[in-house]
């Protein structure tokens, strides 16, 4: 059994209008059903209330599909905005795209060897 994962990952300013076309993007990727989104927010320079507001609509979308939102590396301004907005607790964020992985492989190994024991 597959889990897929589709990384996005902006760059620059997430604002209204780019938060609005990254909203489309995973749209179209959500139709091919990923298990999992992952938006690397490592190369994202600034955000502001709309590119906020665009994430938490992306993270409405999925929920509401069944499938997984992860974000990973926030830093400076884009880390405090998150934490001064207490969104901390509603996306499930990892330090960088190898912690992620290093998360996935994991959660993998540790189904593999639970189902051992179903034989």
């Amino acid at each position: 059994m597959s889990h897929p994962v589709k990384i996005f990952q902006p760059t620059g300013i997430l604002d209204g209008v780019s938060g609005s076309v990254l909203s489309r993007y995973i749209s179209d990727a959500v139709t091919r059903q990923p298990a999992t989104i992952l938006i690397d927010l490592q190369k994202v320079t600034f955000i502001n209330s709309s590119g906020l507001g665009a994430l938490v609509s992306i993270l409405k979308t999925i929920r509401s599909k069944d499938l997984r939102l992860c974000l990973c590396s926030l830093h400076g301004q884009v880390a405090m905005f998150f934490e001064q907005a207490s969104l901390n607790q509603a996306f499930e964020i990892y330090s960088s795209q190898q912690e992620f992985n290093q998360h996935e492989f994991e959660k993998l190994f540790e189904t593999s060897l639970a189902g051992e024991g179903d034989d």
